[in-house]
């Protein structure tokens, strides 16, 4: 996995960094190097990432769908 990619399925979220790595008990800056090219996530590292990226979507997509569901009623 580039660091561009890392970085851009950080971003298409929205997420700040610190959020990421918060998210997947890692350091921030082991995001931040591993996005810039100055490191290379361990597989366990990435998995976490990955993880971590999709619990916080899935509560962001949760948090929109509840606030449409309040404009509604």
């Amino acid at each position: 996995m580039t660091p561009e990619t890392l970085r851009n399925a950080r971003l298409a979220g929205g997420f700040a960094y610190r959020e990421v790595a918060q998210a997947a008990g890692l350091d921030p800056s082991t995001i931040c190097h591993c996005e810039s090219g100055r490191a290379k996530p361990s597989p366990r590292a990435l998995e976490r990432w990955r993880t971590a990226l999709k619990a916080l979507s899935t509560a962001r997509a949760a948090a929109i769908a509840e606030t449409l569901n309040q404009l509604h009623s």
